[in-house]
């Protein structure tokens, strides 16, 4: 549990990170954070991302940004599913918009 609990706090930071970036939206946040669960197998279901407002696709420069990952334990930990069924681990971040985005005329 600790380990599937650590890896969604990096997922998270690894995203945001990206989603500082200057002309980073949302869908660059959730394709970071689906491709670092992917490299640790761990199961999700949709787009495990939530986002605070204002998100990363609408922050000004130096805005917050939260960003929350949530991913079930059921089919991610090695207990048996009955003591943990139905339910999921959050993890958020966050960051400051270090750009805003630019837009597009």
């Amino acid at each position: 549990m600790l380990f599937l609990k650590e890896s969604i706090t990096l997922a998270a930071y690894e995203g945001a990170r990206m989603g500082v970036g200057r002309d980073r939206t949302n869908g660059d946040v959730s394709a970071r954070v689906r491709e670092f669960l992917d490299e640790r197998n761990i199961q999700y279901t949709g787009d495990p991302c939530t986002f605070g407002s204002p998100d990363f696709s609408s922050a000004e420069t130096l805005d917050n940004v939260t960003l929350t990952v949530s991913v079930p334990c059921e089919g991610n930990l090695l207990i048996p599913s009955v003591f943990w069924g139905g339910t999921d681990l959050t993890a958020s971040v966050t960051l400051r918009k270090e750009y805003e985005n630019l837009s597009s005329n």
